[in-house]
């Protein structure tokens, strides 16, 4: 089983247990140009405006055009044909 889908146990749940009731969540490393934002936003395709909570490069981007967008980076990149 890899590190990311290791079940939390121990002193590990009853801390997760502590940072829920708080308020206040763990947070994850986001590398890359997508990244995962809490508050939504409308995407700035022109002529889209769908609410996201996504961004890539910074802009805020709907699934569909986020997509489009990642996929021309990869064919840039000479990754993908």
């Amino acid at each position: 089983m890899s590190e990311f889908f290791k079940p939390v146990e121990g002193i590990e749940l009853e801390q997760l247990g502590e940072i829920i009731s708080e308020g206040r969540y763990p947070v994850v490393p986001q590398d890359g140009p997508l990244r995962w934002i809490d508050t939504e936003k409308r995407c700035a395709s022109r002529g889209c405006g769908s609410s996201t909570h996504c961004k890539v490069n910074g802009i805020p981007r709907c699934m569909k055009h986020a997509l489009s967008e990642l996929n021309e980076m990869l064919i840039k990149l000479g990754v993908a044909a």
